[in-house]
């Protein structure tokens, strides 16, 4: 018996494309929230601190989870 195995991986391009672009976009947005509220005196309100805090929050979704 022999058996031949064409082993082949077929990729779906467009949505690993649109996903990598996905992540730098949120990694960005979220990047700037941060540091604009760090560095702007006048956005360091209770209030931005609750965004900075879903900032950071989607920012480590965005690194950690979608990726998988």
């Amino acid at each position: 018996n022999l058996t031949v195995s064409s082993h082949t991986t077929n990729y779906n391009y467009p949505a690993l494309i649109f996903g990598i672009l996905l992540i730098i976009i949120i990694i960005c947005g979220n990047v700037l929230v941060c540091l604009s509220v760090y560095t702007e005196k006048a956005l360091k309100t209770t209030t931005n601190y609750f965004i900075v805090s879903l900032a950071v929050a989607d920012l480590l979704l965005a690194v950690l989870v979608l990726p998988l």
